[in-house]
């Protein structure tokens, strides 16, 4: 096939040598894809024959097959080369902290293959991007959503898949041949990876997170990358080529990193305080500069602190709650605490607890690991604890709320792997 796109000699594709055809195909979409073209740019390709495919890392590093290479039509290897730089404009190989892995590697497949297939739709025909057959595709329910909403909705599914045991049996799903059929178990990497793949499609790619980089480091790349995010998309907005359905995503990859949560959390446990002035004790700064104020006087403040006990919730994130409320507990003396232990039911309680030793000690062990509804919760408040002044819920979300907020607020502290902030119907909603 002969193409002439920059008006300079006509050239053969099939003749080019695999790094010819990245360099080849990055210079073309500098003129018909600006913005993929601008990000293209500072990709570093290397070939990696140990590799079937391709791959990238957080530094830009763009590893190929050169066989692979060969194999992929001009359209198909602009399309992956759109993908790699999707993946490094959205930080999303710095982004997945505690998510399982294979979850999150397809929900960023699905959320980039999304935005490619979108944009192909309003390119020209000869320089149109064009993803490979079979490979991962985004159901039209997750339009529109970031990687980590879609990260959600994939756990949620997966939750209930389980992989048939056999003990000596031929295997199987049924009749005389499964004799050492013993039940069901959690899905390994591979048999998950499968079924995703069973259900969505197949990933092309590798997603390398950058082993050995240092956090220091990790955040110089980080910022690296939305200096030049940020240059591509105002240089091809004033144009007009800004690929649409990307720029919320986009302006979400440049925003600061959040607050801090923890801080959220006691400014607010702190600001729900009762308190009123006395003037049996004056202020000691009043006094001192020759004035006589009252000094605040602070009541006890009565909370409920809930914990997901449910399925869904590793040991590892489990400890994570104890820590925090030990925390709370440690940093507010006016502060009693009634805990929750709760799955789809309420497991266990402790009531009105001030002693931090013994609050660990009660709930150190924790009773459940079955699905997760949130009602239970809110029921018992209603019933036998009206003088909640604050519910403090710590949990992933994956679970039932109730149909209508309380009376009192409620503060869902939201595991890493968690929902995402917004899929919370009322309260305040704080990531870990």
């Amino acid at each position: 096939m002969l193409f002439d796109y920059l008006g300079g000699r006509m050239w053969s594709w099939e003749d080019l040598s695999p790094i010819d055809k990245i360099k080849k195909a990055r210079t073309i979409m500098l003129k018909y894809h600006p913005f993929f073209g601008q990000l293209a740019m500072y990709l570093q390709p290397k070939e990696v024959k140990e590799i079937k495919t391709m791959a990238v890392d957080p530094k830009g590093n763009l590893y190929y097959n050169p066989d692979y290479v060969n194999k992929l039509t001009f359209n198909e290897l602009i399309a992956i080369l759109m993908h790699e730089v999707l993946h490094l404009a959205l930080q999303h190989l710095i982004r997945r902290g505690k998510r399982n892995e294979v979850i999150w590697n397809f929900a960023c497949d699905m959320c980039v293959n999304r935005i490619i297939e979108e944009y192909a739709m309003n390119c020209e025909l000869n320089v149109r991007p064009k993803l490979p057959e079979r490979v991962v595709r985004c159901p039209d329910e997750f339009k529109d959503k970031n990687a980590e909403q879609i990260y959600a909705e994939l756990k949620q599914r997966t939750i209930e898949i389980r992989i048939p045991i056999c003990s000596g049996g031929k295997g199987g799903h049924g009749g005389k041949e499964d004799e050492g059929f013993e039940g069901m178990k959690p899905p390994s990497k591979g048999d998950l990876e499968g079924e995703l793949e069973r259900r969505f499609g197949e990933r092309f790619d590798e997603h390398r997170e950058g082993e050995g980089i240092s956090e220091e480091e990790r955040k110089k790349i980080e910022e690296e990358w939305k200096n030049r995010v940020s240059q591509a998309y105002h240089a091809t907005k004033t144009q007009g080529k800004f690929p649409a359905g990307l720029e919320k995503l986009i302006d979400e990859a440049l925003k600061p990193s959040k607050i801090n949560w923890r801080l959220l959390l006691w400014r607010y446990i702190s600001q729900s305080i009762p308190f009123d002035y006395t003037w049996t004790k004056p202020s000691r700064t009043s006094y001192a500069l020759g004035y006589y104020l009252p000094s605040v006087k602070k009541d006890t403040l009565e909370i409920v602190v809930a914990l997901d006990t449910s399925g869904s919730i590793r040991d590892e994130e489990y400890v994570e709650f104890l820590s925090e409320i030990v925390s709370i507990a440690k940093s507010y003396e006016n502060v009693k605490i009634t805990a929750i232990l709760c799955d789809a039911d309420v497991q266990k309680i402790v009531r009105d607890e001030s002693s931090i030793r013994e609050l660990l000690e009660e709930i150190r062990k924790r009773k459940g690991y079955g699905g997760t509804d949130f009602r239970p919760v809110f029921e018992f408040i209603e019933k036998e604890k009206r003088d909640c002044k604050l519910l403090i819920y710590f949990t992933d979300g994956f679970g039932t709320f109730p149909d209508k907020p309380p009376s009192y607020p409620v503060i869902w502290v939201i595991t890493e792997e968690g929902i995402s902030e917004e899929q919370v119907p009322f309260g305040l909603a704080l990531k870990m």
